[in-house]
């Protein structure tokens, strides 16, 4: 035998949610959504909402990192240097963005630099480069820093990306 509910009189069911009347008008936290339209935008609203929130964590523990980093598209010119990159390298963002990565190393290593970049772009993948390599990075000011620097390859729609990790090497 099939039991028939009836529901209480009061606040009305629409079988999405539940609304209430008051003398206000319905309460917009429990307001009823009568065109699934409706639901899909707040969906898609509350998804675009999440996405801003991870990329802003991204973008903020990337600027704030440990590490200097740089960011450069595989013609070697650069999109964006870090914090702790233009504080290394003694310059601001406007100096470095555009700025070929070629003028962040000491002439006398850029010929054999430009080879090594065009061999990355062809085979990108994770690397650790300057365990067994002396690598220096040249500042705005003319200091050469001796470095250790991790290649990590960026694919995305723009095209390829390389994000450069660079730790200073102690006692050279």
């Amino acid at each position: 035998m099939i039991q028939q509910l009836s529901l209480p009189v009061g606040p009305t069911f629409t079988g999405l949610t539940e609304t209430a009347s008051t003398a206000k008008g319905p309460d917009p936290e429990t307001r009823a959504i009568k065109d699934p339209s409706d639901r899909l935008s707040q969906i898609v609203a509350q998804d675009r909402a999440e996405e801003e929130l991870r990329l802003s964590i991204y973008q903020n523990a990337w600027e704030e990192s440990h590490d200097a980093q740089i960011v450069f598209d595989k013609s070697g010119n650069i999109f964006r240097a870090n914090r702790k990159a233009r504080m290394m390298l003694r310059c601001g963002q406007k100096q470095l963005r555009g700025k070929s990565v070629q003028e962040l190393i000491p002439d006398r290593f850029r010929a054999a630099h430009q080879i090594h970049v065009e061999s990355y772009v062809k085979d990108p993948s994770p690397r650790l480069m300057g365990e067994t390599l002396d690598l220096w990075l040249l500042a705005a000011d003319g200091d050469e820093l001796p470095v250790e620097i991790s290649l990590s390859p960026l694919d995305t729609d723009s095209g390829l990306f390389i994000n450069a990790v660079i730790r200073r090497k102690r006692g050279v």
